[in-house]
């Protein structure tokens, strides 16, 4: 079996994603962030678990005697908030992800399984 190699400019950017990735998911001035996202989440699952979703109903008058009535099923308010969750959580997953490759990577590299050109 032949061993997988890695360059250096595969490597550095390896490195500079996984050090991005931990500051975003470490660092003080991204706790805004975090803390959105977390919230949108718990937001979601509140409002789908409680079922607060209803159907909503706007009515836009066009003219004095013509109107339009815009309706938006809870259905497919569900949908676009199980969109969001899902988004949301592969986002977190992601980050994660490219914070440990270079963890990983440095393993590989250092059983020697694979090789740093």
């Amino acid at each position: 079996m032949s061993k997988k190699s890695v360059s250096q400019k595969e490597y550095q950017k390896v490195e500079e994603e996984a050090s991005a990735a931990r500051e975003i998911l470490e660092e003080d001035r991204f706790g805004f962030l975090r803390d959105y996202l977390t919230n949108s989440k718990t937001s979601i699952e509140t409002a789908i678990l409680n079922n607060t979703i209803r159907e909503v109903q706007e009515i836009v008058p066009i003219t004095d005697k013509l109107t339009r009535i815009f309706k938006q099923p809870k259905q497919v308010q569900v949908d676009e908030l199980s969109g969001k969750y899902k988004f949301i959580t592969q986002l977190l997953a992601d980050l994660e992800y490219f914070a440990q490759r270079k963890k990983d990577l440095d393993t590989e590299i250092t059983e020697k399984r694979v090789t740093l050109e």
